[in-house]
């Protein structure tokens, strides 16, 4: 997910679920798919995501909060 001045964008991508079980345990590197690039302009990427909120709190609530770095990988 990216955001400008302009627009935004978000990538989506497929991560097979046995690489993600089998090849971190030998030390092999994930595979990721590209499958879509939306380009939006960024109040409408700021709606998703406010719309999206109630979906991550559940998810919160089931697995617990994880604080994790995710832009310096």
């Amino acid at each position: 997910m990216m955001l400008t001045e302009g627009e935004s964008l978000v990538d989506f991508f497929y991560i097979s679920p046995k690489d993600i079980y089998y090849k971190p345990r030998v030390g092999e590197k994930i595979d990721l798919e590209p499958l879509v690039r939306v380009i939006l302009a960024p109040e409408l990427l700021a709606s998703f995501l406010d719309s999206s909120e109630p979906f991550a709190q559940r998810l919160v609530a089931k697995y617990g909060e994880r604080h994790e770095n995710l832009e310096s990988k």
